[in-house]
């Protein structure tokens, strides 16, 4: 249950961390 609890933390700053560099990529993009 520990071991689940470390891996729910770390998916979640990993998706987190994804999210704000795509958002950021895409603020950079041109809009059409």
């Amino acid at each position: 249950m520990y071991h689940n609890k470390i891996k729910t933390a770390v998916a979640r700053e990993l998706c987190a961390f994804v999210w704000e560099l795509g958002t950021r990529f895409e603020s950079q993009q041109p809009q059409p």
